[in-house]
C-alpha cells in the first residue's frame, strides 16, 4: 500500500480518524485497546506521517534551519550538535545545511530554508552576511539567530563569543607563569570576531607593562593546521625566541607542534602554548591549555531567542554574549622572574 493516509489508518484499524491522530501526535486519550490496534496496522503498513502536511494546516511545521560553515574545525560540529539537541527538547527538528561559503552563495540556501517553511534560522559564523538578503527572512517574519559572525539588524537576534575576553584571560596567564615574551597566531583581523581577538592579546600585554612588538604578531589568511605550521616557521626563528605563543585556535596548534617535533623541541619545557575553543587540544600531546567556549549553551540560548521572536516579531533586536574560560593543562611553564630557567 502506497501514500497512505490518515483515513486509511482509521478504516484498517476500525477507528475515528481523531483517534489516529491523537496516536500519532501521542496526545489525548485513546484506549488501551484502540491505541494497540493503530499501532499495530502502522506498524504492519509502515505508514508515516505527512507532516508538510500537518504543517501547513497548522502553519507551524517545527523545523528549524541551520546554516554552518564547511570547516575542519570541531567548533561548527558541536554548535550543530547543541543546536540539534535544544531543538529537540523543544519538539523541533533540525535541518542544517553545511556549505562551503565559497562555492555555495547564501541566497541559495536561505532560499530552501523559506521553501521548507521553518519556523526559524540559525546562521552559524558565515563569513559572508548580507543584509539585503537577510531580509528576504525578517519581512517573511521568520526568526532569525546569527551565532559568532553576526550583523545588527532590526528584527533578528544575535549570540556573540566574548573572544576579547577570551584572548586577554590566555595572555594573562602566560603573563602570571612569568612569560613577557608572547607571540601570538591569528587570522587576519577583517571581522570584528579577529580584531577582538587581537585587541585581547593586545591590551594584556599593555596592562602588564609588555611590549607587543608586530615582530611577534604572525596573521594568515585562514584557520588550518598548514597555517599553524606556517606560523611555526616564522615565529620559531625569530631572535630571541618566544618564551609562549598564543594561538587563536586549536588547529593552529596542531600545525605548529609538528614543527616543534620535527625541530626536536619540548612543550612547555622549550616554549609554552595556548590555544582557543578547546576543540582539539585536550587530545593532543602534551594536553594544550586552552580558552573553552560556552558550545554547550548555545542551541538553547539560541531556541529560547527564536521562540521569543516567533511569539513577540517586534521586539527590538537582541544580543546575548556567550562566555569563555581558561582551561588548564600541561602546556604552559613557569618561568620565574628573576630569570629564565
Amino acid at each position: 500500500m502506497t501514500h497512505l493516509t490518515m483515513t486509511d489508518i482509521a478504516r484498517a484499524a476500525g477507528v475515528s480518524l481523531t483517534t489516529v491522530g491523537r496516536v500519532v501526535r501521542k496526545s489525548g486519550y485513546v484506549s488501551e485497546e484502540k491505541r494497540v490496534a493503530v499501532e499495530r496496522v502502522i506498524r504492519e503498513t509502515g505508514y508515516v506521517p505527512n507532516r508538510i502536511a500537518r504543517g501547513l494546516k497548522s502553519n507551524r511545521m517545527n523545523l528549524i534551519g541551520h546554516i554552518t560553515v564547511l570547516n575542519p574545525n570541531m567548533l561548527y560540529e558541536q554548535i550543530s550538535k547543541s543546536l540539534n539537541d535544544a531543538a529537540s527538547r523543544e519538539g523541533f527538528q533540525t535541518l542544517t545545511y553545511t556549505v562551503d561559503w565559497e562555492r555555495v552563495s547564501l541566497e541559495i540556501v536561505l532560499d530552501e530554508l523559506i521553501g521548507h517553511r521553518v519556523d526559524g534560522i540559525v546562521i552559524t559564523s558565515h563569513p559572508r552576511l548580507d543584509e539585503e538578503l537577510l531580509h528576504k527572512v525578517i519581512t517573511r517574519a521568520i526568526p532569525l539567530v546569527m551565532i559568532e559572525r553576526t550583523l545588527a539588524l532590526e528584527g533578528t537576534d544575535r549570540i556573540v563569543v566574548a573572544d576579547y575576553e577570551g584572548a586577554f584571560q590566555a595572555v594573562d596567564h602566560l603573563i602570571s607563569r612569568g612569560h613577557d615574551n608572547i607571540a601570538y597566531a591569528g587570522k587576519i583581523p577583517d571581522h570584528e570576531v579577529e580584531k577582538r581577538r587581537l585587541e585581547g592579546y593586545r591590551q594584556a600585554l599593555n596592562n602588564a607593562g609588555i611590549s607587543s612588538g608586530e615582530s611577534l604578531v604572525y596573521l594568515t589568511d585562514n584557520y588550518g593546521v598548514e597555517e599553524g605550521r606556517q606560523a611555526a616557521e616564522v615565529l620559531l626563528e625569530l631572535n630571541p625566541r618566544p618564551t609562549a605563543v598564543f594561538m587563536t585556535s586549536d588547529l593552529f596548534i596542531c600545525g605548529f607542534l609538528q614543527v616543534c617535533y620535527e625541530r626536536k623541541l619540548r612543550i612547555p619545557e622549550d616554549i609554552s602554548l595556548v590555544g582557543y575553543d578547546n576543540t582539539l587540544s585536550m587530545m593532543l600531546s602534551p594536553p594544550i591549555t586552552s580558552i573553552r567556549l560556552e558550545l554547550s549553551t548555545l542551541g538553547g540560548r539560541a531556541m529560547d531567542l527564536l521562540k521569543t521572536r516567533k511569539d513577540n516579531p517586534g521586539l527590538p533586536s537582541r544580543e546575548v554574549q556567550s562566555g569563555t574560560a581558561l582551561v588548564e593543562r600541561e602546556s604552559v611553564k613557569r618561568i620565574n622572574y628573576e630569570g629564565r630557567g
